[in-house]
């Protein structure tokens, strides 16, 4: 069953959303999801998750334990991939100041020695 917001638009995955409250918070799920490599079709059923739990249809109990359990696996999907993003986060970062400190290593004889170079042309 195709779910509002996914399907449609222009084709190539990009989500058709009308302006509603609705589809704004829809929307923002997506873009949320993508950064995390949520699959379109994972972003479709975590959606059809939510608007069943928060539809006016009435769920009996095992359906809607069921739905929550969808949610709560994306959760923990979600906090996973958060904290591989933190570890890449982090190695970049350190890589980032090593680059850094060599520069500064670096610079003053880089300076020194070109001005070494000017000296013997003049």
């Amino acid at each position: 069953m195709p779910v509002r917001g996914l399907e449609g638009g222009d084709g190539g995955g990009v989500p058709d959303v009308g302006g509603g409250e609705t589809d704004v918070a829809r929307l923002m799920v997506i873009r949320r999801m993508k950064p995390l490599g949520f699959t379109l079709d994972r972003m479709r059923d975590l959606l059809d998750a939510t608007d069943r739990l928060d539809g006016d249809d009435a769920l009996d109990a095992d359906e809607r334990e069921a739905l929550l359990e969808r949610v709560r696996t994306y959760r923990r999907a979600a906090a996973e991939q958060v904290e591989k993003l933190r570890v890449q986060l982090s190695r970049a970062e350190d890589f980032a100041d090593t680059l850094g400190a060599r520069l500064e290593r670096n610079a003053p004889v880089a300076r020194a020695a070109g001005s070494r170079v000017r000296d013997r042309c003049s």
